[in-house]
């Protein structure tokens, strides 16, 4: 005979968030939650995430204005309060260092039957990535889409995501094309397109957007990248949030760039809340911008760019802006 047991399964694991929609963004993005549904308990936002796998526990996301964290402290140093079982653990210690969170290196127990990680969420909870040998197996949910919350946001035709290491060659070829980088002052080499991209991911830990990666939704073809930077170097209209994009030539003339740009005008704008955004680019390059053109920026004057020799038919740039008010009007 069975015996009978109180309880038979573990509800909930709460991680408390002072930015509820920051934190379904981050763990949809990063550990392949799915939200389930968000609604107002007691005053604040709850939201209930669930995972792929049928016998894991749900998440439920909890908003508080307290902006301290829920911690466990062993012998004064932080304990995890979630640990996640993963499937192959080098795969997701390397996907999420390659979108950007800060992990600590892998921990091995006996001859290998049993590793784990330890990483932060967007709100500084403490949390553990493992994998053993004596990890059941387990299916995925049936209604779960691998495809699901994949993308950071989306346009009709193009989804923005994160970098994958599978990018960086095809990027790499990009770099190397006279043609893509017709407009730059130079190619760039498999080391120097690790070194932007490197640059790329640390501009997103600092600020929390960057050069998103683009796909085609239909094909998942990754076809380059639109996004926004922070650009640094000396002008009067510097430090500015500047948009901009780089696509592989196979791809022109389709109107990606005028479509991603858009939608990244609008996460700008409506998701991070900033005032105003900037493009600017070589006087020769009509191609981007008629683009600038297209997405409802405004030419506010020229410069020459700090950071090009002068003897260079690309040091005279045009700039052109927008800000969130004229957006809002288009």
């Amino acid at each position: 005979m069975n015996k009978e047991f109180t309880f038979a399964r573990i509800g909930y694991v709460y991680i408390p968030t002072s930015n509820i929609d920051e934190s379904i963004e981050w763990y949809t993005r990063n550990l392949s939650f799915k939200l389930m549904d968000k609604f107002i308990d007691r005053g604040s936002f709850l939201a209930v995430l669930y995972h792929p796998y049928k016998n894991s526990i749900a998440l439920l996301l909890i908003e508080t204005e307290d902006d301290k964290r829920m911690e466990i402290l062993r012998n004064g140093k932080p304990f995890p309060i979630m640990a996640i079982n993963c499937p192959d653990i080098e795969y997701t210690y390397n996907y999420l260092k390659g979108n950007g969170v800060v992990v600590e290196d892998i921990q091995i127990l006996g001859d290998g039957e049993a590793k784990y990680f330890y990483f932060r969420d967007n709100q500084n909870n403490f949390l553990e990535a493992a994998w053993s040998i004596w990890d059941p197996k387990d299916e995925i949910k049936e209604d779960f889409s691998s495809e699901a919350n994949e993308y950071i946001f989306e346009s009709p035709r193009l989804g923005f995501r994160m970098w994958n290491e599978s990018d960086r060659a095809l990027f790499a070829k990009m770099n190397d094309s006279k043609e893509v980088m017709r407009y730059f002052p130079k190619t760039l080499d498999s080391k120097e397109t690790d070194d932007f991209l490197n640059r790329v991911q640390e501009h997103f830990k600092e600020n929390g957007y960057g050069l998103w990666a683009v796909e085609l939704k239909d094909t998942k073809d990754f076809i380059g990248f639109i996004g926004l930077l922070t650009a640094t170097f000396e002008a009067d209209f510097t430090p500015c949030v500047e948009i901009g994009w780089r696509l592989d030539n196979k791809y022109w003339n389709k109107g990606y760039a005028t479509e991603g740009a858009k939608a990244c005008l609008e996460y700008g704008f409506n998701k991070l809340n900033l005032d105003t955004i900037y493009s600017f680019t070589a006087q020769i390059n009509k191609p981007s911008e008629n683009v600038m053109k297209k997405i409802g920026l405004k030419k506010v004057g020229e410069f020459k760019h700090p950071r090009v020799e002068d003897s260079s038919l690309l040091k005279p740039h045009v700039l052109y802006k927008i800000d969130k008010d004229e957006y809002e009007g288009i």
